[in-house]
């Protein structure tokens, strides 16, 4: 986290982007939009004014030669998501850009170092001929290849690539990139996304050899076609089936140009390697990857290899609409871990002992009870068999490996042994060993989330030997934003494992599931954002729902590798684009998306039957319904009564949050229908069976229902001191600091307690000794250690799982105070209201906006407070304190607005440094 510049000391533009990412190549946004940040070492200042140019070069924007576009000076604040008008843009094309600003007494000040994007493939036409391909038949996992003569040096070279479903690509022998997993998942009958890979160091003049490895991922399961409604054509393929377009574009030194494309004379031929047999639900527990080193062919990817027993490829049907650049970061190994413990298997363990050893591996890695009667349990089972006997030899012992903590990505072994000796991972994997020295053992078109790794070795000699084993985290590359401390330990390290969580989940642009659900459920909510870059990914994610989405509104359970099988997920039709609106002032999200929110919306709204319990989906199916607060610890599933009350308070919420969309794009009609929508659906939430009035009761005393009828203001007057009192009293008195909600309840329910200024309630909800609470489900009831990652629910459940990550923003909002404000989005400006625990004497946060660096730390000395406060260049910061008697301490020039109200001292300040001082609040009663 945090930035490599020096701060000047005068105002300089930095951090500059494009469509939120740095030199990005291959982009397809025909007027792509330009950020910076503005920092300066003097406090107050602020950008008057900006001029943005840009050039064919870098020499051109040093000369003043501005030769494709200008902005001339626009007297502005702005920095973020501004276009270029009038830029036209072609094909491959790379730009230079600059900015130059004004500081707030208008004198010219910083120019920007140069920056660039470079474009992608814009025109149906720019892909020349390279065609879809795709290999014989009986491939599982093929591996295709071209050999091409280049006449002269190179100047420049771009791969274009897209390898559906899981592929890798080298030229020369040598990986044209350290991505992995590629290329990003979608849905693909809509829309397909292509990499773009700069590849000018690996060509050579003469001979060369380009390589691409496919495997089916979600695009080969059959489970998908009809939930996807994928194209007639795709039903036509081989299965597995497989897709690959290519077009290598090459510049010469000379000027000249040349393309290598995916045609008739590329050559195919299966690989030695079995994929995981499908990525429908459940398929990471229960198949793995085959592969067999004694099947490799050297040198397969370079040039001068004998491929005359190699076939022909196919020529494909288009499988997608619409084929786009790469719109997000790509996957990367992000950390890397090395065990910290081994324990020897001796190889005269039975084949009942070693199902009894991988079962209980997967049980502490997955946390899932794998009992008997468990369903699932014979699945595992019979998996375990299969791998055993297809290792076939003596049993030569192994290890298993405890890493620490859970990764998720790959296992990666180096391993000496004989020519035909088997290697199992997990009771899953199998690698047959091709006999050279560190060999290589990994998966290649999958991960696993792991800690403990069972290795077992089978053969007719000695054992194998284990050079290096290393764990490999992948993730999207998303930048860290983030960072929170604090004095107590156990709220500190909630928060690391939240941040932790979230990181595990983002991967191939979606927001995915559980370790066995890796199909993109779960949308990135405000605590993700708070620990990561995720302004890119928002995009991406809302293009997801548009594809998916019919057009009469509905967007389906499954859209494989999307599941929106909930009611609430597909709200985040409408919650997603507001989340990169208020943290990234992303005001185009909102109008691309607004007319898909709007179909959506005006669907389902004549379901809520007002004199009914609830409202009914269109289609009904598996999980549509809905589950109320899923997840709680005393039922996870669904309440018909309080699943009622909360499944409408949550469309509430919804629509809501459709109403300040529709404010912020000027659809007043909108507007005011969907504020009586509300009107009508807040009536029914206080209905007598819903609302015991005298008691101040929501569903019989239920915290998420009581916790959202705080947030969203809807408690009758008069009723609402009461309903409040009620939800402390059950925390408090009743349960004793425990709550009793799941994933969304939970959420709420801290913001309810932000609302009514208890941070002392939270912190003893979060860091409580016994269960239910967040700090002990990092003693899970099926693991030996601690929890390094969040599982599914309070009692048990799968490891990792996403939905109760979401109280991370808690950190932020409630002990940081920070708080984006939606009337000046982006953090242009925002609200500083830290809350004070008495259990706590200091916390810190650090959150890097677009807008830049922003810090705040409390320290508690006595009865006094000291809060420090950093606020970026070119934006505003209103401070709360408690009290009326704070004061100012640093810098002691400055001369901030004060004012006092309510109990507390408000400072309205610019960018700075600063220091204050007030009274330490009292512990509340």
């Amino acid at each position: 986290m945090g930035k490599p510049y020096a701060v000047p000391a005068v105002l300089m533009p930095v951090d500059l982007r494009c469509e939120y990412l740095v030199n990005p190549v291959g982009i397809d946004r025909r007027e792509p939009r330009l950020s910076w940040t503005v920092v300066s070492e003097q406090p107050g200042q602020q950008q008057s004014a900006y001029r943005v140019t840009v050039a064919s070069s870098t020499e051109a924007l040093q000369d003043g030669a501005t030769d494709l576009w200008d902005s001339g000076k626009v007297s502005s604040a702005e920095t973020l998501h501004l276009p270029c008008p009038g830029l036209l843009l072609r094909g491959r094309q790379r730009c230079y850009w600059q900015v130059q600003v004004w500081d707030q007494d208008g004198e010219p000040a910083g120019r920007s170092e140069p920056a660039w994007f470079e474009m992608g493939l814009l025109e149906p036409g720019d892909w020349g001929q390279a065609q879809w391909i795709a290999a014989g038949q009986f491939a599982a996992a093929p591996r295709l290849r071209r050999a091409f003569v280049l006449r002269g040096p190179v100047a420049s070279a771009r791969l274009y690539l897209c390898g559906q479903g899981v592929c890798e690509a080298s030229l020369n022998g040598r990986p044209v990139s350290d991505q992995v997993l590629g290329p990003t998942l979608s849905y693909f009958a809509r829309r397909m996304f292509y990499d773009t890979f700069e590849v000018t160091p690996l060509l050579r003049e003469g001979e060369n050899a380009l390589g691409v490895w496919l495997a089916p991922g979600w695009f080969g399961d059959p489970a998908t076609w009809a939930e996807m409604h994928l194209p007639a054509s795709l039903h036509a393929f081989p299965y597995p089936p497989h897709a690959l377009r290519a077009l290598l574009a090459v510049r010469y030194a000379d000027g000249s140009e040349e393309e290598i494309g995916t045609d008739g004379q590329w050559k195919a031929m299966d690989g030695p390697l079995t994929p995981v047999r499908s990525h429908w639900k459940y398929c990471f527990g229960f198949s793995g990857e085959i592969y067999d080193g004694t099947r490799e062919t050297p040198g397969w990817d370079s040039p001068g290899f004998d491929d005359r027993e190699w076939t022909s490829v196919n020529s494909v049907s288009t499988p997608t609409a619409e084929l786009n650049a790469r719109p997000i970061e790509p996957n990367r190994v992000r950390q890397m871990t090395t065990p910290v413990t081994r324990e020897r298997l001796d190889p005269g363990m039975s084949q009942t002992e070693l199902l009894e050893l991988l079962n209980r591996c997967a049980q502490y890695n997955g946390g899932s009870t794998f009992a008997p009667e468990v369903w699932f349990f014979a699945e595992w089972q019979r998996q375990y068999r299969a791998s055993l006997e297809r290792c076939g030899g003596r049993f030569l012992g192994g290890w298993v490996y405890d890493l620490g903590r859970h990764v998720s990505g790959w296992v990666e072994l180096r391993v000496t042994g004989r020519p035909g000796d088997w290697v199992c991972l997990f009771g899953l994997d199998c690698h047959r060993l091709q006999g050279g020295p560190q060999e290589v053992v990994r998966l290649r078109f999958a991960h696993r989330v792991v800690r403990y790794v069972p290795v077992l070795f089978f053969g007719g000699g000695v054992r194998p030997e284990v050079n290096d084993v290393r764990g490999l985290d992948l993730s999207s590359d998303v930048e860290s934003v983030g960072r929170f401390a604090c004095s107590d330990a156990a709220l500190s390290e909630v928060a690391a494992v939240t941040q932790r969580t979230v990181e595990a989940h983002l991967l191939s642009g979606m927001f995915m599931d559980s370790w066995q659900e890796r199909f993109g459920t779960f949308v990135p909510g405000e605590a993700a954002v708070w620990g990561w870059g995720l302004g890119a990914l928002c995009g991406k994610l809302a293009t997801d729902f548009r594809d998916q989405q019919r057009p009469d509104g509905w967007a389906g359970m499954y859209g494989a590798p999307i599941s929106l099988d909930y009611p609430m997920l597909k709200e985040s039709l409408a919650h997603l684009p507001w989340l990169a609106y208020l943290f990234y002032g992303d005001q185009e999200i909102l109008r691309e998306n607004y007319p898909s929110i709007r179909r959506y919306t005006e669907l389902v709204l004549p379901r809520h039957d007002l004199t009914g319990r609830t409202w009914q989906p269109p289609e009904p199916g598996r999980a549509e319904p809905g589950y109320g607060d899923h997840g709680r610890p005393t039922a996870r599933w669904y309440d018909p009564h309080t699943g009622d009350l909360f499944e409408t308070m949550a469309m509430i919420g919804y629509l809501r949050t459709v109403e300040r969309i529709a404010r912020v794009l000027g659809e007043n009609a909108d507007v005011e229908r969907y504020r009586l929508v509300q009107r009508g659906l807040i009536e029914k939430c206080n209905r007598v069976d819903f609302l015991d009035r005298e008691a101040g009761l929501y569903g019989g005393g239920d915290q998420g229902c009581h916790a959202l009828a705080l947030i969203l203001d809807l408690a009758p007057p008069g009723v609402r001191d009461q309903v409040a009192g009620e939800l402390l009293r059950d925390l408090v008195e009743t349960r004793q600091g425990h709550l009793n909600t799941g994933f969304n309840g939970t959420v709420a329910l801290l913001q309810a307690l932000i609302q009514l200024d208890r941070p002392d309630v939270a912190h003893r909800l979060i860091a409580h000794e016994t269960p239910p609470s967040l700090w002990s489900m990092l003693r899970h009831p099926q693991t030996p250690e601690r929890l390094t990652i969040m599982p599914e629910f309070w009692t048990g459940g799968m490891i990792p799982h996403p939905g109760l990550s979401t109280i991370g923003f808690w950190f932020y909002r409630g002990l940081g105070g920070l708080s984006p404000e939606p009337e000046h989005p982006g953090f242009r400006r925002f609200t500083v209201r830290p809350q004070i625990p008495p259990g706590l004497t200091w916390a810190e946060v650090e959150y890097q906006s677009l807008r830049g660096r922003i810090a705040v730390r409390w320290e508690r000395d006595d009865d006094r407070l000291i809060l420090k406060v950093t606020v970026p260049a070119n934006t505003q910061a209103r401070i709360h304190l408690p009290g009326g008697e704070a004061r100012l301490l640093e810098p002691a020039s400055s001369m901030p607005s004060t004012r006092i109200t309510a109990g507390e001292t408000v400072f309205t300040v610019p960018g700075g440094c600063y220091a204050f001082s007030a009274r330490a609040p009292r512990a509340m009663p």
